[in-house]
């Protein structure tokens, strides 16, 4: 009720850095900082909350037989629901990832996001990823939310390209 369906809403920009490329047992260590730019309609998001968040995780990634997890936990600094202030945000997620075809793989996500004056979000994602004999990979998923403070249902999608920044 009085809610409209429809609309783009923030743009998250991410770089991720690999410290640790972990082996047949021991899981990969990254870490990855993001910048969350408000680039929904103005009329979904008012202006005093038009400005950028950063928020910072650290990843590991291992393999388990055929499925590839994912284990995120990390925190951030947002604009505040209630207010012009940035408040602390706290993050966490538990991913899977298993390869369905050549290049395509089924994913499967919980995420939370929980800050002050604001309802916990949490949310359950499931999607294909496929990457690109060049090493692009493309994702697209659908989400649902588990709490009061996420959003109903969404689509989101995503481009990621790796490059190394030294020889080694």
């Amino acid at each position: 009720e009085d809610r409209t369906l429809g609309s783009a809403s923030d743009t998250e920009l991410t770089f991720k850095i690999l410290w640790w490329k972990g082996g047949e047992k021991a899981p990969s260590l990254a870490t990855e900082v993001s910048l969350n730019i408000p680039t929904a309609r103005k009329e979904f998001q008012p202006d005093e909350k038009r400005r950028v968040g950063v928020t910072g995780l650290v990843a590991l990634t291992g393999e388990a037989g055929p499925l590839r997890y994912i284990l995120d936990l990390g925190g951030g600094a947002e604009p505040s629901p209630k207010d012009a202030d940035y408040v602390g945000v706290f993050l966490w997620a538990v991913a899977g990832e298993l390869t369905i075809a050549d290049r395509v793989a089924l994913v499967t996500e919980f995420q939370g996001k929980v800050m002050p004056e604001a309802e916990a979000d949490t949310t359950a994602l499931l999607g294909l990823t496929y990457t690109t004999p060049g090493g692009v990979k493309f994702d697209i998923a659908g989400f649902a939310g588990l709490t009061d403070g996420s959003d109903n249902w969404g689509i989101t999608f995503g481009l990621t390209y790796a490059f190394p920044i030294s020889g080694k």
